[in-house]
């Protein structure tokens, strides 16, 4: 090794050891990897830091200065997806501190891209600030814990101290990260990405590992007695974009095509699942039934993956004694050999219901 690779390469440290004690939400995951984490305790992590099933983009084109009880306003999002697939395109405008559900619209698409223009009414009464604003995509019919792309932003009345201006209109932002602390790990992660050029030869857009913080947070909409700065509504519209329609062939996913209504104790259910294998030489894919709320197993099955792209049915057996309570299905590819942690892709469903119990809310 050249002396001068090992002296820059050591100069990481410095930054590192100096960095403060800081929170920082994880990034959303990428193409068609990750884990839905459930609900999070605090408003910023409900707004930025969930790791959804990734697969898809989405961002805010416009939102209004201010909106208002018993009016509609306007919100517009565009998003585009790594494979097509029926997604729906939401907004939802709930209270940050208690998560009461306020307001929402989505849109359904069967394109690979889209725009959407979402008008929206708050309710007549019973509406309070600060108010949490979500964004996101999810597999058609699905609800929010299950999103393939997320973005939002928390009113400015949730207190705390506001990120730097002038980033990405409706961008995530959060409120208890000052802007020194945000450059400051600009900074560090440019000078680890320096490092390791200089130490194995890597590009300077070599990914550095720490997370960005949530810089970008430049506006919100607040409450007020009518509505300001309003969007211009337009109708929505999707597109296959020309330069992704080979995308399907080239990335490791899973979707699932076909899943039952509802599903008994002591009975089977069958499921319908496409995946592209590319990734890996050879791998298994899996499908579970699980448990919603504390996340644990309830049955499972196995087969092998076949590279490339290809269409299975699975079937999942369903113990008699299966809780009558929320449920999910998840479909995994996964190397030979390889734990879940290091899946390639993944798939769930929300929409399966146990006889007996309730079914989710598709906000």
């Amino acid at each position: 090794m050249q002396p001068h690779r090992a002296f820059l390469s050591l100069a990481v440290l410095v930054p590192f050891l100096a960095l403060p004690a800081l929170t920082i939400a994880a990034p959303l995951a990428g193409a068609t990897r990750g884990v839905t984490d459930g609900e999070p305790a605090t408003a910023e992590a409900h707004c930025c830091g969930m790791k959804g099933l990734g697969g898809a983009k989405v961002d805010v084109m416009c939102h209004p200065g201010t909106v208002a009880m018993g009016k509609p306003f306007t919100v517009n999002v565009n998003f585009t997806s790594d494979i097509k697939r029926p997604v729906d395109v939401h907004v939802d405008v709930l209270n940050a501190q208690t998560k009461t559900y306020y307001a929402g619209k989505w849109e359904e698409f069967d394109t690979q891209a889209g725009m959407a223009s979402l008008t929206i009414k708050m309710p007549d009464t019973g509406v309070t600030e600060p108010f949490l604003w979500k964004v996101f995509v999810t597999p058609r019919g699905e609800p929010f814990p299950n999103m393939l792309a997320e973005t939002g932003f928390v009113s400015r009345k949730f207190g705390g101290k506001r990120g730097r201006e002038g980033g990405r209109e409706g961008g995530c932002g959060s409120l208890s990260v000052d802007v020194d602390a945000c450059l400051y790990v600009s900074f560090f992660n440019f000078i680890l990405s320096l490092s390791l050029f200089a130490f194995l030869n890597y590009s300077l857009t070599f990914y550095s590992p720490l997370p960005p913080l949530p810089c970008s947070f430049s506006s919100t909409t607040d409450l007020a007695d009518s509505v300001q700065n309003d969007c211009e509504s337009f109708k929505s519209y999707g597109f296959d974009p020309p330069e992704m329609k080979d995308n399907a062939k080239t990335i490791d996913f899973v979707a699932l095509l076909k899943v039952p209504n509802e599903i008994t104790p002591g009975s089977r259910a069958t499921i319908e699942v496409e995946y592209n294998l590319v990734g890996a030489k050879e791998a298994t894919i899996s499908a579970s039934l699980m448990r919603k709320g504390p996340n644990t197993l309830i049955s499972s099955t196995v087969d092998v993956a076949a590279p490339g792209q290809n269409k299975i049915k699975m079937n999942i057996s369903v113990p008699a004694d299966a809780p009558k309570e929320a449920v999910y299905i998840v479909v995994t590819l996964t190397p030979k050999g390889a734990t879940w942690e290091n899946r390639l892709a993944e798939d769930r469903t929300y929409r399966v219901k146990m006889a007996g119990a309730a079914r989710m809310r598709r906000e």
